[in-house]
């Protein structure tokens, strides 16, 4: 007899079979007697395969319908006492809060313990104000009979805190109920399947599919979908649904009043949605409302770019990259991203290859992230394929390399020189086999070997691109790393005597480089950021607020100048400085013992890495960021990174010691000046008088700091320098 027990219970048993059958037969692995409870469950052969026991109920159809509370609390209680359950893991609205109604003493007798997972809350952010407040309100009543909660996305992890429980009652599972990676992998799934599926809806070799995967009801808005495609003109443009609902048939009506009949199929329910959204161009999901939702997540594992509604759940999935984000009912949004997937049929791109000799690793991400970033939007202007070489931490280089354009070289680090000599050959060989027009690379620092590789790939007409963005003997000195430092003064001159452009992030860079290359073209383009990856934040300062909040984000490393905020937070005593730190590094022990000498008033707090829901807490929270404030360590006065982008895609004011030439004499950029003691005051009180909003901070940098920018100046410059 097994020692735990568990029941899971929904409302419908279609539930338990979409997304909890792996769920169960992980825990019966793991010694648990798993039954389940829900309308059909009885019925249904796949429950009765992964559950030990099956226990049918006929729910209302709302929380309030009568017969929850007159005829399912005893059964339900009477069950639970019966079978001893150790876990009672409630999912879905009615049968949440039913259960929880129905368990609500009997918690107080026994050592059940009640977990509910949200698979999105019913109210959110933008939703009816009256239906917010009722769904809110339920909520807030179920909460006192729960022991755990469970949410998806980073708005309902915001909100649960917030209004629910308890945050260490309250657990966020970035990645849903999870997904089964191998079948949604592109190679588990036969080339036949794919092209049966385009024959069935009679589509050509030369048609572009847009494929929609949910079921039809208002919430869904396929109806802003079908209004989009109509606004297509291309003829060879084709959209299909999978899925049933109750408006399917209205929506049919329309493809027919708009005259797009013949190029929308709508193929109901299909129990295999892979060989479709392989089959197509891009997926869609403009819903007003999600939790996080199963076919965003299938399309990015199958490597199938989604175009997806600014909702909970679905942008969450999107930040990473995973496609395009538009607004709810933005019609006209979405049908400009369609024609944007469609491409540039029949026109050839120049080709090019992305090359980073980096590895993935935590503290390494946020350049990995750039990167993916890049490859998108360069992917626009150019065949593009990009070229990850390290020794990478694989499990973090899959959440970069998701898409089809970026590939993953790991190179064991035996010792450095073979190491570099590995990484270097396999780079070259990649490049001999695609032959590209331009090889784009990010700076791999001088050496007879990097200079060696640069020579050859030149001698084969591939024109070089490279990327600075730093004085790099200057930071290699600051990091001690000084073999590294003697290479690059010795063979950097060599290395980049076969390149064609030179970009320097900012004019100092572009300088120093060009001063080194002196034959060589360069220009200045700084760093861009995908703005929409980072939401905005919601800020308003409390009016009995005391003090300052700021947040710093990123790497700990020393010429981020936080030992120098520190001294200065020691010296001040006129309010409460409480300083947030979310990294790690190599300055961490050294901050934590400086850090325990502050006075009572003040605070520093360390919280390692934090997600995306975490990180989105202390924005909303902080009245100012601090970015770089020891540049001058590295040799450098200007400089553009990425931290400083993100601050101002959030809406969140900072404070840099630096000159930055995407923020000159903006109000909500703090630049003091560059030496050792920080003025902690003119922080204090320029943070404190701050009046610009966080919409309107977004809004004035988005133009000036997005890839999109960024992409169209590369794109100019190779026009401009590579061909004159």
């Amino acid at each position: 007899m097994k020692d735990r027990k568990i029941l899971i219970v929904t409302t419908v048993a279609v539930t338990l079979e979409a997304f909890l059958l792996p769920h169960a037969e992980r825990l019966k692995e793991d010694g648990w007697q798993v039954d389940c409870l829900a309308n059909g469950a009885s019925k249904s052969e796949k429950c009765r395969l992964a559950f030990d026991h099956c226990h049918d109920i006929g729910w209302g159809r709302t929380p309030l319908d009568l017969k929850n509370f007159t005829e399912y609390p005893a059964r339900i209680k009477k069950l639970v006492a019966r079978k001893g359950y150790d876990v009672v893991h409630v999912h879905t609205p009615v049968a949440s809060f039913v259960t929880r109604f129905a368990l609500r003493d009997l918690k107080k007798r026994t050592k059940t313990k009640v977990v509910y997972t949200a698979h999105g809350f019913h109210f959110y952010r933008g939703g009816n104000p009256v239906k917010n407040a009722l769904f809110l309100g339920l909520e807030k009543l179920a909460a006192r009979w729960t022991d755990e909660l469970e949410v998806i996305n980073g708005e309902d992890y915001q909100a649960a805190i917030t209004h629910l429980l308890p945050r260490e009652r309250v657990r966020f599972l970035k990645d849903g109920v999870g997904l089964d990676r191998a079948h949604y992998n592109p190679d588990a799934v036969p080339k036949e399947a794919i092209r049966q599926a385009r024959h069935d809806m009679g589509l050509t070799d030369g048609d572009v599919l847009f494929t929609m995967i949910a079921e039809f009801n208002r919430g869904k808005r396929h109806s802003d979908l079908i209004n989009a495609f109509a606004m297509v003109k291309d003829p060879k443009a084709h959209l299909a649904f999978l899925g049933k609902g109750k408006l399917m048939e209205k929506s049919k009506e329309l493809c027919r009043s708009l005259g797009i009949a013949e190029r929308v199929h709508f193929l109901g329910h299909v129990s295999d949605v892979r060989p479709y959204i392989l089959a197509s161009r891009a997926t869609v999901l403009p819903s007003e409302r999600e939790g996080l939702p199963r076919s965003v997540m299938e399309s990015i594992a199958l490597g199938v770019p989604v175009i997806g509604a600014n909702a909970r759940g679905t942008r969450d999935l999107l930040k990473d990259n995973g496609g395009w984000i538009v607004p709810v009912g933005g019609i006209a949004e979405m049908k400009k991203t369609m024609e944007k997937a469609i491409g540039t049929r029949g026109r050839k791109k120049a080709s090019m290859v992305y090359c980073v000799f980096q590895d993935i690793k935590p503290n390494m991400m946020g350049v990995a992230k750039k990167v993916k970033g890049q490859v998108k939007h360069m992917s626009q202007y150019f065949d593009l394929s990009c070229l990850f070489v390290g020794n990478h931490d694989m499990s973090l280089a899959h959440t970069i390399a998701d898409r089809k354009d970026i590939v993953l070289k790991d190179i064991p680090r035996s010792n450095i020189l073979s190491y570099r000599v590995d990484g270097l050959r396999t780079a070259y060989d990649w490049i001999a086999r695609h032959r590209p027009d331009y090889l784009y690379l990010r700076y791999p620092l001088g050496c007879p070997f990097s200079a060696l590789f640069t020579y050859m790939v030149s001698r084969m007409g591939v024109k070089i691109i490279t990327e600075h963005q730093s004085k790099e003997p200057y930071e290699l000195r600051l990091l001690k790393k000084y073999h590294f430092m003697v290479s690059d003064w010795l063979f950097g001159r060599l290395t980049l005597r076969n390149v064609s452009l030179i970009i320097g992030v900012t004019p100092e860079i572009r300088d120093f480089e060009k001063n080194r290359a002196p034959h060589s073209s360069a220009v200045c383009i700084t760093n861009g950021i995908d703005v929409e990856d980072y939401p905005v934040r919601h800020y308003e300062k409390p009016s009995d607020k005391e003090g300052v909040d700021l947040l710093f984000s990123g790497a700990l490393a020393s010429w981020h100048g936080l030992d120098r905020l520190i001294s200065a937070m020691a010296k001040f005593h006129e309010c409460p400085v409480r300083l947030h730190i979310a990294g790690e590094g190599e300055e961490m022990d050294r901050l934590r013992s400086m850090a325990e000498k502050l006075p009572p008033i003040h605070s520093v707090t360390f919280y390692g890495y934090l997600d995306k829901g975490e990180i989105s807490d202390l924005f909303d929270w902080c009245d100012a960021a601090i970015g770089s404030l020891a540049l001058d360590r590295k040799g450098l006065r200007q400089a553009c990174t990425l931290k400083t982008r993100e601050y101002a895609a959030r809406g969140i004011p900072f404070v840099i010691n630096y000159d930055d030439p995407d923020f000159r004499n903006i109000p909500w950029v703090l630049r003091l000046p560059s030496r050792p003691q920080i003025d902690i005051h003119r922080i204090c009180y320029w943070s404190t008088n701050n009046r610009q909003k966080p919409a309107e901070i977004r809004a004035k940098s988005s133009s000036i700091i997005s890839y999109e920018e960024k992409t169209r100046q590369l794109k100019q410059a190779i026009r401009e320098i590579l061909f004159t």
